[in-house]
């Protein structure tokens, strides 16, 4: 039998090659310049992948990527892999978990908590069991013994923790890819930042336990995205107390019950004459990696819009970018997330100043109105007069004001997640959209308030707050 082109190469061709396709390294529009080895090494499997069939291809593609459902849920094989699950545990006789079983840990006992573990491990028993083991270590060494007998709560994080979340270091999209595959941002100006190792973990534990319950998260995995916000400069600063963080952040992520599929590392270099300083930025980062995190990491490098096309390119939806193509933090999508997947409202941690919300544009929307209407009043509205919109309301009417109301930027954010499926569908589904949004709305206590006179708000119906999502649809469909 003949045997392929690649395994003709010497030994060291093949190693560049391995080295070359594990790290998936990514260039834009300038590409870094690669020895003759790695290219004629890529040059016969590229070859290679010309003799595939469009089925094969895709499966060798779903391979490298880390793509692929678990295996399918048997009744009898999840029964199985739960009584070995608890032998396993037993077996390992943790402390910890003694303390949580003893204090009733919601969690520890629960078959659905458990299942995840499993599926996120393939089945794999043994690995499952630690993985649970490991992140009840630590919850119990970052949020001391007396937290085991709940889940972690927002009110347990200090101030400066919920701040780095507010800043972009767990910025979560329920938009996925085009493998179904959910989204993470982390933004440099948090990694960069000299905050301890300790308030990270703590705050990326409680944001783990937010979104780790979303559908197919523990079967296809998560994407996590570092993206780059000051550029080469800031990029330079990077130092061993830098790659120590990611040496952790990494171990702590093993323990989570869902895979982290595949890592994109953006970098803000403009620079042509850069290539010397790119391949010691990747030298340094597989040097921070454990040698027992196999992680599929793709370096991107370019401007901020270059950048982006390349992760389109990868599948991630333009509309999940936290960094805009001028290469600025989008604040306002940023606390939409913290609200909707964490409870964070980012007026109670942050002053006006330092809001993305100027203080003169929240006149109309934030002033005061009369402290109680009269019945004649009330009876002329035809509903009940609110004192004062709250920040997580949606206020009907046009003008910038009224829309930079954090209410409003949350409710364009939900749309912008929706607008694809929301062109895709027929006129009946769009309406049974629109009020599912509209019921999304309400259940997190959202109200849709329409202005009554100059200081004063009273609530509108559904016709009027459907009419407001349908509006919104319009307009991000326009911006496109």
């Amino acid at each position: 039998m003949a045997s392929s082109p690649l395994s003709e190469l010497s030994a060291r061709n093949q190693k560049n090659y391995v080295n070359r396709a594990c790290f998936g390294l990514s260039v834009t529009s300038r590409p870094i310049a690669v020895s003759s080895e790695i290219e004629a090494a890529e040059g016969i499997v590229a070859a290679e992948l010309n003799g595939l069939s469009i089925k094969e291809r895709d499966s060798a593609s779903d391979d490298f990527n880390c793509v692929g459902q678990g295996q399918e849920d048997d009744p009898e094989m999840i029964c199985n892999a739960l009584e070995k699950f608890e032998e396993e545990v037993r077996k390992a006789n943790h402390p910890v978990y003694k303390l949580a079983v003893m204090k009733k840990n919601p969690n520890v006992q629960d078959s659905e908590y458990r299942l995840r573990f499993l599926r996120g491990a393939l089945f794999d028993v043994k690995k499952a069991a630690r993985q649970m083991l490991s992140l009840l270590q630590y919850q119990a060494e970052y949020f001391a013994i007396d937290a085991l007998d709940r889940k972690i709560a927002l009110s347990d994080l200090k101030e400066e923790e919920v701040k780095l979340m507010l800043k972009g270091l767990c910025h979560f999209s329920t938009q996925t890819d085009r493998n179904g595959r959910y989204v993470a941002y982390c933004l440099s100006n948090v990694f960069l930042a000299d905050i301890p190792a300790e308030a990270m973990i703590r705050a990326c534990m409680y944001a783990s336990q937010e979104y780790g319950s979303f559908p197919d998260l523990d079967k296809r995995g998560l994407v996590a995205v570092y993206m780059d916000v000051g550029g080469l400069d800031q990029s330079m600063q990077l130092g061993p107390r830098h790659f120590n963080w990611v040496f952790n952040m990494i171990k702590f992520y093993l323990a989570l019950p869902f895979t982290l599929s595949s890592m994109h590392y953006c970098v803000n270099i403009a620079d042509s004459n850069s290539v010397a300083i790119r391949r010691n930025m990747i030298g340094s980062f597989m040097k921070a990696l454990p040698r027992y995190a196999t992680v599929r990491t793709k370096f991107h490098y370019g401007s901020a819009l270059e950048i982006r096309y390349s992760l389109q390119s990868h599948g991630i939806p333009l509309g999940t970018y936290p960094i805009d193509s001028n290469g600025q933090i989008r604040q306002e999508m940023i606390d939409s997330s913290c609200l909707k997947h964490y409870g964070i409202d980012a007026f109670k941690y942050r002053g006006k100043s330092d809001s993305f919300i100027k203080s003169n544009d929240t006149a109309i929307a934030m002033t005061p109105v009369p402290p109680t209407p009269t019945s004649s009043q009330q009876t002329r509205a035809g509903h009940s007069v609110l004192v004062e919109p709250k920040h997580t309301d949606v206020l009907l009417g046009r003008g910038k004001p009224i829309q930079n109301h954090p209410g409003n930027i949350h409710l364009r954010s939900m749309i912008e997640e929706s607008q694809e499926q929301y062109d895709a569908i027929g006129r009946l589904e769009k309406r049974q959209m629109i009020q599912n949004i509209r019921h999304a709305c309400h259940a997190r206590g959202t109200r849709f308030l329409k202005q009554h006179g100059k200081k004063t708000w009273v609530l509108a119906d559904s016709a009027e707050a459907d009419e407001k999502i349908r509006q919104h649809f319009r307009c991000c469909r326009r911006k496109r």
